[in-house]
């Protein structure tokens, strides 16, 4: 359901002092969110690297210089549509498709930097495809 459709990407959580660290793929950059996340989800199961990350792409953040807090990814593909773009970036080694405004990500293999908004971030039991932040 909806175009472009959810994201659906391989992640691991882990934690720190104050944040949730969500990892995609086998990136060594962690996605930051907030520490109440870990432990919301943790209750509901078991972090045992079965985890899938879902995002739409509207909820996800792009600029192109290094930002704090985001993370650095490579551009695949764009998909010019008009007033917006399709953006797919590798992420971890897996793609990922982002809505950027027109032409603002000019070719393939530009790096740039993304951030998930958390609110609009969904986190899945991938054995049983349950819901865990909801």
């Amino acid at each position: 359901i909806g175009s472009p459709i959810m994201n659906i990407l391989n992640c691991t959580l882990d934690t720190d002092e104050n944040h949730t660290l969500c990892f995609v793929g086998e990136d060594e950059s962690a996605m930051r969110f907030s520490k109440s996340l870990y432990h919301q989800i943790e209750s509901k199961a078991a972090l045992n690297g079965k985890l899938a990350l879902g995002v739409r792409p509207e909820a996800v953040r792009l600029t192109r210089q290094a930002t704090e807090n985001y993370i650095r990814s490579e551009v695949h593909v764009i998909e010019p549509l008009g007033p917006y773009d399709i953006v797919d970036i590798k992420v971890g080694g897996q793609l990922m498709r982002v809505k950027s405004a027109s032409n603002y990500i000019q070719k393939p293999g530009e790096a740039v930097w993304i951030q998930l908004d958390e609110k609009r971030t969904h986190f899945f039991d991938k054995e049983s495809g349950t819901s865990l932040n909801f």
